[in-house]
């Protein structure tokens, strides 16, 4: 009786002083007898404590405590299961995890409703599964969890969110093998039950928003992202100087930036990634991502400083790894960007020469045939050389040749086609560039302004060099789509200049098409408000001026066109060597004279026929053999017989005479037409025409 009493005592003592040391005296089992069940099973209990201890200090005789243990209670679930969790702290040594898991499926088989070790089990299997990449274990913890389910209802709201988090990793850990949306959307859901039940851990936190931005980038839906954002910062406000989720916050910021566009984005990110750039640790990908958050900057804002400003953060990645292709990749794109806006030669050089050191390494990568294809498009507009074309389409076919679906790769191709097709006004290469972009359309990739745009200028070309006005009109049509989308998303900015400049060129060309006067009024509206938004846009004061000028001789409205001079002086003040400008003006003043001429009182319009004459004169002086077609009309109008046909023979010889059809039926040329010398010289001319035919 005193023994019996001796050992209850002592056990108690070990309990309260937690001396491990002290159950020395409990390591002969013979001696356990005097024992009650509760006891042994606390003891049992102290010799898993103290097997944990050695475990933890890599203490061999860990294995003993554990033997002795299960002595104590052999047929008891819960010691069984604290051995297992005794061995789940030690998530790195594939020995101690094993281990772990069959301690929790010998507990399971003493009391298969121990909901504490199938949760535990399927932790092990997550860790297991993590340690060897082996995604079978993370469909065994899944296992595990579900049949957890049963006997979750007596459990704490503490334990039933630790729970669903696992739960919903093991999930999230499959869908990353899978790729499947389905298993990442399982994930979610068993992280929302998680903070349902009031978990607030910043690992959960990041486990929840890792989930999101994983979905996000699989159904492409960027509300997924937004959401993750709340979760990084969540997380980093209960853990303030953990840098990598700082890091974590800054890249999927810098990803919504990417996919919308909006500053906020930009500028939080910049925040989030001034503060994980203190990790005393070296992040290689801190500095491409914050690196790569620059350079869609200065693309999405159309400010090439950003591009040097991730420049420097490339060199800081290329201290880390200088030959790494991603990072090669977006330095190659920096370099390019700044060197399109400075027009350095070595720039575009380097750019190659670095997108070609990536293909090198990734030549399997359809997005780095894509670079190498934007930078020979880019060597051929600095050398308007066509061959660089020729070889950027290339470029593209190739990545094409890898991923078909990849809308970006047949936007690329159809930018090429487009300047081969504009280089030799080619209609075909035109229809190429058309057929690629709707290509682009099919899968999804037109979800920004400037696709449109090009697309509409494609439509535009193709109707200039085909007279087609189904083209034109489809064109017109992408452009108002640009405005349909900045009316409806006013939050991605204003309208570009740049826009509304060929949305207007279009209305200009289809005025001249119908002769419909409405469609002048309207371009000169949409020209106005491009000069609105960039006053120095030089391109389109041009365009409203040449569009005023059409609607003021198509209305035949004085003030209309003394507007359209006004602003041809304009343009001829910043440059006094336009020789376009210097002939559309000529032609603007001859609009008025023809307007106001009396036959019984020359004198009226005789300043504006000289005003006319002068501009053509000065425009034809700078190169512009259009203006002798322009200076036969005016000499036609002022009955010059002689001097007319003196300028429509040298408009023949310079290659700048409209069509025969366009001649015959000119107004301005009515006078000259019945002449014998512009019979014979129509004569003349159809014959060329005719054995040029043959």
């Amino acid at each position: 009786m005193n023994n019996e009493r001796s050992l209850a005592q002592k056990l108690k003592e070990i309990v309260e002083q937690e001396a491990f040391e002290n159950l020395d005296d409990f390591s002969n089992p013979q001696e356990w007898n005097v024992l009650k069940n509760d006891e042994r099973f606390l003891l049992g209990k102290l010799f898993i404590q103290k097997g944990e201890e050695e475990l933890k200090k890599g203490q061999s005789t860990f294995q003993d405590s554990f033997a002795l243990a299960e002595k104590a209670a052999p047929s008891n679930a819960t010691i069984f299961c604290l051995k297992g969790k005794a061995f789940l702290t030690q998530e790195e040594n594939a020995r101690c995890l094993a281990a772990a898991i069959e301690a929790f499926e010998f507990a399971l088989a003493l009391d298969p409703h121990y909901f504490d070790a199938y949760r535990l089990c399927g932790e092990a299997f997550i860790f297991n599964g993590l340690l060897h990449e082996n995604h079978t274990y993370f469909q065994n913890a899944q296992q595990k969890f579900q049949q957890a389910l049963a006997y979750l209802d007596d459990q704490a709201d503490a334990i039933k969110a630790h729970y669903f988090w696992k739960w919903g990793l093991s999930c999230f850990l499959i869908g990353m093998v899978s790729e499947e949306p389905f298993d990442i959307h399982q994930a979610i859901q068993k992280y929302r039950s998680a903070k349902e039940f009031g978990l607030k851990n910043p690992d959960f936190f990041q486990d929840f928003a890792e989930a999101l931005v994983e979905l996000s980038e699989l159904v492409k839906q960027q509300e997924f992202c937004l959401e993750a954002v709340e979760y990084y910062h969540l997380a980093v406000s209960e853990d303030y100087e953990n840098y990598d989720r700082w890091f974590r916050l800054a890249s999927c910021h810098e990803k919504l930036y990417d996919l919308t566009g909006h500053l906020q984005h930009f500028e939080l990110s910049q925040a989030a990634f001034d503060v994980a750039v203190k990790t005393p640790s070296p992040n290689f990908y801190l500095w491409i991502r914050w690196g790569k958050l620059y350079l869609n900057a200065s693309k999405l804002q159309k400010n090439p400083i950003y591009a040097l400003t991730s420049t420097e953060k490339f060199l800081k990645a290329a201290e880390l790894d200088a030959d790494h292709p991603v990072l090669l990749g977006l330095w190659g794109e920096a370099d390019m960007i700044y060197g399109i806006h400075t027009e350095q030669l070595d720039l575009l050089r380097s750019a190659e020469q670095k997108i070609m050191r990536s293909i090198k390494q990734i030549p399997n990568n359809p997005h780095i045939w894509a670079l190498m294809g934007t930078c020979m498009n880019e060597l051929g507009r600095y050398f308007s050389d066509e061959s660089y074309y020729v070889q950027a389409t290339e470029k593209f076919q190739q990545g094409l040749a890898l991923n078909r679906y990849d809308p970006l790769l047949w936007y690329g191709l159809a930018s090429s086609y487009f300047s081969i097709g504009e280089y030799w006004n080619d209609s075909q290469q035109i229809e190429n560039a058309i057929s690629c972009f709707q290509k682009v359309f099919e899968l999804e990739g037109h979800h920004f302004p400037q696709f449109w745009n090009d697309w509409g200028l494609a439509l535009m070309k193709l109707s200039e060099l085909t007279t087609d006005k189904t083209a034109l009109e489809a064109a017109i049509q992408k452009f108002e789509h640009i405005i349909h989308m900045r009316d409806e998303e006013q939050a991605q900015g204003p309208y570009e200049a740049e826009w509304l400049y060929n949305y207007g060129c279009a209305l200009d060309f289809m005025g001249d098409f119908t002769e419909d006067a409405t469609y002048y009024e309207k371009a000169i509206n949409v020209l106005s408000k491009a000069l609105q938004i960039d006053p120095s846009y030089t391109n389109a004061r041009y365009n409203l001026a040449v569009t005023l000028s059409h609607y003021g001789e198509a209305t035949s409205d004085l003030d209309v066109l003394q507007s359209s001079i006004e602003n041809f002086k304009i343009i001829l003040n910043e440059d006094h060597e336009d020789e376009m400008a210097w002939n559309d003006c000529g032609l603007a003043y001859l609009n008025i004279a023809e307007l106001i001429h009396e036959k019984a009182r020359p004198e009226v319009s005789k300043g504006y026929y000289n005003e006319a004459e002068q501009k053509f004169m000065h425009a034809l002086a700078l190169g512009c053999t259009h203006t002798y077609y322009n200076l036969a009309c005016l000499h036609s109008l002022l009955y010059n017989y002689p001097v007319a046909m003196h300028f429509l023979e040298k408009a023949e010889q310079a290659g700048a005479l409209p069509s025969l059809d366009d001649m015959l039926h000119d107004e301005w040329l009515e006078n000259l037409v019945e002449t014998p010398s512009f019979r014979h010289f129509i004569s003349h001319i159809s014959s060329k025409y005719n054995h040029l035919d043959g």
